[in-house]
Parts: C-alpha cells; sequence; structure tokens
C-alpha cells in the first residue's frame, strides 16, 4: 500500500468524521435506540452472559428478547470500548469510526484505487446512515462487505468465512440482498464452488444468530405489529437525482424528510461507465447491470415483488442504495478515463458532500450511562415488534434456553472446530 495514499485516505476519513468527535450524540433516527442496546448488552456481557438473548429489564421490567433478533456484532464492538472505560455514547461513535475506517481501507485494499476509494468515502447515502439515521448495523456491514469482495479476489478461503460470517453477524437482511451477488462475483473469479463452501461453513458458524431468529419470530408480534410497507416508501427518479437534505424519516408517498440521492459525482460515474460497458472486465459488467437493477427494484414495485414477505422483512426499498454506494466506485475503479476526468470526479464527490458532514442537533451531552442501562424501553424503532405473544412463567426460557437456541450453539461450536480442522490440515499440506 502507497503510504502517500494511506496518508490521504486517512486524512479525508477523518474529516468525513469529524462530527463524532464532538461531545454527547446528535438527534437521530436509531440513535437512542442503539445506546440503550449497548448499555443494556454490555451490562449482561459484564453478568456472564456471553450471548445475550432476553433482557429482564427492557419492556418495563416485564423482559424483552430484543438480543435474539438484532444483530449481534456492532454490539459485541461497542462493549469492548465500553469495558475500556468509554460511556456508552463514545462507545457507539468509536463503533462508528470503527467501522467507517475499516470500509475505506478494505475497499481500498480491494481496488486498489484511491480514486475510487475517495468516491466510495464521498457518498450521500453514508452519511445518511451516520449522521441521519445513526443506522449502526448498516454502517457495521459496510465495514466488512469489501472484505468479503478482497478475499473472493485473492481466493483467501479462510478469511473469506470468518468476512462472510461477521457480514451475517452486522445485518441479516443486507446479508440476504448482498450474497447472492457475492455468489455471481465469484463466478466471475473462477472461484464459485470454493466460495459456496465457504459461505455454508459461515452459515453454520452464524446459526447461533440467525437460526433462532428465524424460528423464534413466531412467538412474537412481529408480523402483526409492522408500521412500514415497503411500497408506500419507493423513491422516485427523482428523488434518487437530487432529493433535500434531511433530519427526518422516510415517509409514505413524497413527503420524505431523508434525501435518497445518489449523489452527483456517482451519477457522473454511472452514466460514463454505462457508455463504455463494453470496455468493462466481466465482474464490472456484472456489478453495473446489478447497480441499474437495483435502482429499478427500489424505485418500483415490479411485479408486486414488495409485498412478498421475504421483501417486505427489508422494510425500506432504499436500503438498497448500498448496492451503487459500493458498486459504483468499484466501476471507477476500472474505467480508462482521462486524468482530468479522475480529478473533476474526486473534487465533484468532495464538493458536493460537503453539507452533509454534519448533524442535527445535539442530545445526551453529560448524560450518565446509567440512563440507558436502567432503561426500560424496548429500544425498537417498531413498538412492540419483538413482543412474546404470550407471558408466563415459561416466556424467558423460549427465548434463552429452548432448544432451538441450544441446538444453534451447538451446530456453531461444531463449525468453528471444523474450521480449525479444515484449514490447519490445509495449511499444514502446504
Amino acid at each position: 500500500m502507497s503510504k502517500t495514499h494511506l496518508l490521504v485516505i486517512s486524512i479525508l476519513t477523518i474529516v468525513s468524521l469529524s462530527p463524532l468527535f464532538r461531545d454527547g450524540f446528535y438527534t437521530s433516527s436509531d440513535g437512542e435506540n442503539h445506546l440503550i442496546r449497548i448499555a443494556r448488552f454490555s451490562s449482561l456481557l459484564a453478568g456472564g452472559n456471553l450471548y445475550p438473548r432476553w433482557d429482564p429489564v427492557l419492556n418495563h421490567g416485564r423482559g424483552y428478547p430484543l438480543f435474539n433478533f438484532t444483530y449481534p456484532l456492532p454490539y459485541y464492538v461497542s462493549s469492548l470500548f465500553h469495558f475500556t472505560n468509554l460511556s456508552v455514547v463514545d462507545s457507539l461513535k468509536a463503533t462508528f469510526v470503527l467501522f467507517t475506517g475499516a470500509s475505506v481501507l478494505f475497499f481500498y485494499l480491494w481496488t486498489r484505487h484511491l480514486p475510487a476509494t475517495v468516491l466510495f468515502l464521498f457518498t450521500p447515502y453514508r452519511f445518511v446512515n451516520l449522521y441521519v439515521r445513526a443506522a449502526l448495523g448498516e454502517v457495521a456491514f459496510l465495514g466488512i462487505l469489501p472484505l468479503c469482495f478482497l478475499c473472493i479476489d485473492k481466493k483467501n478461503h479462510p478469511l473469506l468465512v470468518i468476512s462472510l460470517s461477521l457480514l451475517i453477524f452486522s445485518h441479516l437482511q443486507l446479508s440476504l440482498i448482498f450474497i447472492p451477488i457475492l455468489f455471481l462475483y465469484s463466478l466471475t473469479n473462477h472461484s464459485g464452488k470454493a466460495f459456496t463452501t465457504s459461505l455454508l461453513l459461515s452459515l453454520l458458524v452464524s446459526s447461533i444468530f440467525w437460526l433462532p431468529a428465524l424460528y423464534l419470530t413466531g412467538f412474537t408480534k412481529y408480523f402483526s405489529v409492522h408500521q412500514f410497507i415497503p411500497s408506500q416508501h419507493l423513491p422516485t427518479l427523482r428523488q434518487l437525482v437530487y432529493s433535500p437534505w434531511g433530519f427526518g424519516f422516510s415517509r409514505s408517498g413524497l413527503a420524505d424528510d431523508i434525501s435518497f440521492q445518489l449523489g452527483l459525482a456517482t451519477w457522473v460515474v454511472l452514466i460514463i461507465s454505462s457508455l463504455n460497458i463494453s470496455h468493462l472486465r466481466s465482474s464490472r459488467k456484472l456489478v453495473l447491470v446489478t447497480v441499474w437493477s437495483s435502482l429499478v427494484f427500489m424505485s418500483t414495485n415490479l411485479f408486486g415483488l414488495w409485498d412478498w414477505p421475504i421483501f417486505q422483512s427489508i422494510q425500506f426499498p432504499w436500503r438498497l442504495l448500498m448496492i451503487p454506494l459500493i458498486f459504483i466506485p468499484y466501476v471507477f475503479s476500472g474505467l480508462n478515463t482521462s486524468k482530468t476526468f479522475t480529478v473533476f470526479v474526486i473534487i465533484l464527490a468532495i464538493y458536493v458532500n460537503r453539507n452533509h458532514i454534519r448533524t442535527n442537533l445535539p442530545q445526551f451531552v453529560s448524560i450518565p450511562d446509567s440512563q440507558f442501562i436502567t432503561s426500560q424501553q424496548t429500544a425498537t424503532s417498531t413498538p412492540d415488534e419483538f413482543m412474546p405473544k404470550v407471558f408466563n412463567s415459561s416466556t424467558s426460557y423460549i427465548f434463552s434456553s429452548s432448544p432451538v437456541i441450544i441446538i444453534s450453539q451447538s451446530i456453531s461450536l461444531l463449525a468453528v472446530v471444523l474450521y480449525g480442522i479444515i484449514f490447519s490440515s490445509h495449511y499444514r499440506s502446504r
């Protein structure tokens, strides 16, 4: 890695994260929920619960199975920061910094292209997730995703198993979207069989999370309390080109208080690369088609697909903005253009995002951790979405020690042992 490139990337990343170095947190869609979750998760860990599932304090002291269903990786990382005596607020911000830095570093290692990395960093949807939504799971997911592509390119299958497992632990719904894309990408690299093997092993390793989450959902009110109907949150083409920056929420119809724009520089690269698609390598042709498909899919209810249960779990179609966020810069890295055009794209990307590197009103300044640790909310955006259908003496058992949980833990443990056996013998034979 070029030291100059590393220096440039580091400086620009610090600039993009500068709002996180101020005191307190900021008003956001999910920030308060994450602060409560970090406080409760770390408290349960400190009490000896190595994989928290049932929290006896949440839901007004009745208990709540929140951690059976929410992605665990970001909360393990945040808890590690919290155990170093950082406050809950600073632990959340440190986790944002870590995963954002990781995403930029892994993307650069994947593409070895500084201008593309700058475009990847300065993309509006990244700042929506950081400073508008405080979408911890999606920030963590983006921190791991480029590593998966890097492992496929390098044919590093041991690390691919780990990265795929971490991907699933960071955001299950987005994993369902990107795993098929990763598989298709591996086919362009003639490593589809190895990817499939790595994926199967990673599914076994991560079964401690996704298996109980899928099975135990039926014991909750999840399917009866949904507030969000995906087909009512389709961004229009106009919104994808430009929509005013806001710090509110996605609303039904066009009355959104949040921006869904791809970014002017991103659109320029997308159009130019589409006009030159015949000159691109097969992997970049694939992702370019994937980008256009995602734009159509997220902006229309094609064939009523957003009414299907599997897609309803995504909640918001505009979450697919993660696809152009990573893939358009990747295409840019393989685009044969003049130095003038490259410099123009970099300057444009930084300039049009200059006002997106900011937060809304300050919040939780000088608030003690005890406020979050003793919170009795449910810490979910949709009220009661994981509320047990029945509360009785066996409710906590169902969500913390039932057979499906014991089985999933055993599968994960055996998968970790199998992983060690397979790859230790692999390295000994080399």
